[in-house]
């Protein structure tokens, strides 16, 4: 693959960011089961929700851009997801899964919140405003979905603190 354009990267990037959210919906059922705290389980389904909607509108924007299909595997994402698998497979109590699941969403929520801003950056050198805003939006969002996981997270019992 030879990127000689701005616009052959934005596919590229595209193509990432298209990538990474198909690798989250993946991984969401894992996700998903590894907690009972119906709390961080409706995060996960609401951030499951706006992931399709978020592939939608990517594919709406390679259609736009590009003539010909083309698919790139996203390897950080793919790095994270099987050591997230790894992780809630390790995690000897319910708790300890639990708060394993919700640092895994909030690293890959944070690989997902760096290929917006990139994309946000070469729609707005492109001169794409609608898209540029779109991606400006989206990152709002994405900071939100952060917060909330992180939330979330501190207020999980610490089971270390159990024996004490």
């Amino acid at each position: 693959m030879v990127i000689n354009s701005p616009q052959a990267l934005l596919l590229h990037e595209l193509r990432l960011a298209e990538n990474a959210e198909e690798q989250l919906r993946d991984i969401m059922p894992s996700l998903l089961s590894a907690t009972p705290n119906s709390r961080l389980q409706h995060l996960l389904d609401q951030r499951l929700c706006e992931g399709e909607r978020v592939l939608s509108d990517i594919r709406g924007c390679l259609e736009l851009h590009s003539e010909e299909e083309g698919e790139v595997h996203n390897e950080p994402i793919a790095a994270l997801v099987q050591d997230t698998r790894r992780m809630i497979a390790a995690a000897g109590t319910s708790e300890l899964k639990q708060l394993a699941a919700a640092a895994a969403a909030r690293r890959l929520q944070h690989l997902c919140l760096a290929g917006w801003a990139n994309l946000q950056l070469l729609t707005t050198r492109l001169g794409d405003e609608p898209a540029a805003e779109h991606l400006a939006s989206a990152l709002e969002e994405g900071q939100r979905w952060d917060r909330q996981f992180g939330d979330l997270a501190l207020k999980a019992k610490d089971p270390a603190a159990e024996g004490k």
